[in-house]
């Protein structure tokens, strides 16, 4: 039976499984998180535990649940700054950007295949303002959003998987960004003290360019 000679209360059914699928999952990963003791690992002692001088097995673990967390809408902030107490600053970024990449497109890729079609019918007004406004400079846009600290990752991902921003841009964008933020935090999770004039430079420095973009 294809889809166009589905009975209606069929499709209803299916559009609201979609609808619902996003709380489930997330609700599913959250309990599956639990029973794995992931929402523990956002500490020192645990990362002492499980990844420090681990070799391959810590590096990989440890950007999966960098993953698994921020896809779930955690922090990356957290992530990062653990990444560089392990790893060091510059590794610690990079392998925090690695795992907030993987979780920024694993939500953003829910979204898109599962919440922008039914959007688009029933809001068509406004997901047209929406990608007119995000269609003028994609790229800047999200990279803006990207390099402060304010606002909700996860809602970002979700916002941008619904409308037509390309995926290539939008996770090039949220890298470039994501390295930005991660490095600072991951710097100060090294240990290497930053004077807080310094870390103040950095915040409005980053502010300003967003505005600017």
């Amino acid at each position: 039976m294809t889809s166009c000679h589905r009975p209606p209360f069929i499709k209803r059914l299916l559009t609201y499984l979609r609808l619902f699928s996003l709380p489930l999952l997330l609700c599913g990963i959250w309990l599956l998180a639990r029973h794995l003791q992931l929402l523990d690992s956002m500490t020192e002692e645990w990362m002492d535990t499980h990844i420090r001088n681990t070799g391959w097995q810590g590096l990989l673990l440890y950007i999966g649940v960098t993953g698994v967390l921020t896809a779930c809408g955690i922090p990356r902030q957290i992530c990062a700054f653990l990444g560089g107490y392990v790893f060091g600053a510059l590794a610690g970024a990079l392998l925090a950007t690695i795992g907030t990449i993987i979780g920024c497109t694993a939500t953003f890729s829910y979204a898109r295949f599962l919440g922008r079609h039914w959007l688009e019918q029933r809001f068509a007004p406004q997901c047209l303002l929406m990608n007119t406004f995000i269609g003028q400079s994609p790229f800047l846009l999200v990279f803006a959003t990207r390099i402060v600290p304010l606002g909700s990752n996860f809602l970002t991902n979700l916002i941008a998987g619904i409308s037509r921003i390309a995926a290539r841009s939008f996770l090039g964008a949220s890298a470039l960004g994501f390295l930005a933020q991660n490095t600072i935090f991951a710097m100060l999770g090294s240990g290497l003290q930053l004077e807080s004039s310094l870390q103040t430079l950095l915040a409005t420095l980053f502010y300003v360019i967003s505005l600017g973009i």
